[in-house]
């Protein structure tokens, strides 16, 4: 056991050593550390933190499991002295302990430029996640970015108040568990949207949000006046919840970046996605991936893009349509190819006969832009460099 912690000790030794060659300011980031948290490595930990408390600005040990013998002592000595803390990250932190919640709450007192902090899968219980809004509502001096997950109605309502009070730009809670059969209450959450003025991002990712909720949030998003980036994937509200949050934002003047993935989506649904291409001439990003309508619903939104000049990226996968509509489909999608304001976006996901090249465009167009692999035919490669060449780089990695 002694050689084992005197290992690890000269890991974090090494760990530490690369942090300080990067600063300053300085991240203390434990992503690269590999070793147990057992009381013997706590002491370089804290000297790191100590000798550089004023030149810290981010912590970073997001899945590390810290145990509270060391959480504990790190949080008091170590982070609660970090006078310019920017960032804090403890995702897949237990922090449920009464004890080590408790140092947390100290942690974000008297931090005046924290504007980051994600904490999901920490394990924090409703009236924990209230008393979090609480200190968050008196101690927060900026505008935050707050993340968390696994909350109940209790806790969302608590966090709804910060969007309120104006405590937050962004608010990400991500995988709310289904209480009792039913979806966590969203109503406190559609009017604090209507009400809060700060408020630039939301994701409910996986939140069982479904079309009746989905239907009350739209009435919040239409009132809210400073949205630019919604992201609702994972949830299934169908064409209903489409339905109505198009109408919500037909008339929406910031919002930028619309993400609904996953969402059960049909043609219905999909068709009324166009009719807000063609109607909000803000929006210029929207993501539709895995849902399931048909090569309908493709063309519909094909045609929108085609007319509006304002869409930068779109992603989205066709589900199977039938084999005579794949020439049609052909026109629409060299057209599609050809609007240069387009510049990221799938057309396919594994489905042959909609586009019989969808190997080639698939590894293409991968999601940073560059040649990826090719397995199709030398027309096509040469059919998008002759039309995009803008989104095919020839570089030495992907050749």
């Amino acid at each position: 056991l002694g050689r084992i912690r005197a290992y690890f000790s000269r890991n974090l030794n090494k760990c530490l050593q690369s942090l300080t060659s990067e600063g300053p300011p300085y991240r203390f980031d434990l992503l690269s550390y590999r070793g147990m948290f057992d009381p013997v490595v706590l002491p370089p930990m804290l000297d790191w933190i100590q000798s550089r408390a004023s030149a810290v600005t981010e912590v970073h040990i997001p899945n590390c499991l810290i145990p509270p013998s060391v959480m504990i002592p790190l949080a008091e000595e170590g982070f609660s002295i970090l006078e310019n803390l920017e960032a804090l990250y403890l995702t897949g932190n237990d922090l449920g302990r009464t004890d080590t919640f408790r140092a947390f709450l100290r942690v974000i007192e008297n931090k005046p430029r924290l504007r980051k902090l994600l904490l999901y899968g920490v394990n924090l219980s409703d009236p924990q996640v209230e008393q979090l809004a609480e200190h968050l509502t008196i101690h927060i001096k900026m505008p935050l970015f707050l993340a968390i997950g696994d909350v109940g109605d209790q806790g969302l309502t608590a966090l709804a108040s910060l969007v309120r009070e104006k405590v937050l730009t962004t608010f990400a809670c991500d995988y709310v568990p289904y209480y009792r059969g039913k979806p966590v209450a969203i109503e406190p959450l559609g009017e604090a949207l209507a009400t809060g003025p700060l408020l630039e991002q939301l994701i409910l990712i996986d939140s069982y949000v479904d079309a009746p909720a989905c239907e009350i949030l739209c009435r919040g998003l239409a009132e809210t006046s400073a949205l630019m980036s919604l992201d609702l994937s994972s949830n299934k509200f169908g064409d209903d919840g489409a339905v109505a949050l198009a109408r919500a934002l037909f008339k929406h003047r910031r919002l930028t970046a619309l993400t609904i993935e996953d969402t059960g989506i049909g043609d219905r649904g999909v068709e009324h996605m166009a009719e807000l291409l063609l109607r909000n001439k803000v929006l210029k990003r929207l993501e539709m991936r895995n849902n399931n309508f048909s090569t309908k619903g493709l063309g519909a939104v094909v045609d929108a893009v085609t007319k509006n000049q304002v869409v930068e990226r779109i992603y989205f996968y066709p589900v199977e349509g039938p084999r005579e509509t794949v020439q049609s489909m052909d026109a629409k999608i060299n057209f599609f190819m050809k609007c240069n304001q387009v510049k990221f976006w799938d057309l396919v996901k594994d489905n042959r006969r909609v586009l019989p090249w969808y190997k080639i465009l698939h590894g293409l167009l991968n999601h940073n832009g560059q040649l990826g692999y090719m397995e199709s035919t030398l027309d096509m490669a040469l059919f998008l460099l002759q039309n995009r060449p803008d989104i095919v780089d020839l570089g030495k990695r992907r050749r």
